[in-house]
């Protein structure tokens, strides 16, 4: 039987997106705005997208420079 590992509670599942959009920017280029945008409205914790933006920035590292 497979694993499922669905998040547990809100803040695993905005960590959750946090490592989707990630990969979504390094590996498939999708553009950083966009990848705001999908944050900013996908987040459960709406009140603190300010520090989830920070860490992915940091996530995401110098491939958001280029």
């Amino acid at each position: 039987m497979r694993d499922c590992n669905l998040p547990m509670d809100e803040e695993e599942a905005d960590e959750r997106l946090l490592i989707v959009v990630k990969h979504y920017v390094t590996e498939r280029e999708m553009p950083i705005y966009v990848a705001k945008n999908v944050l900013r409205s996908n987040l459960r914790d709406k009140s603190c997208f300010e520090l989830k933006w920070e860490k992915f920035i940091k996530l995401i590292g110098s491939y958001g420079t280029k």
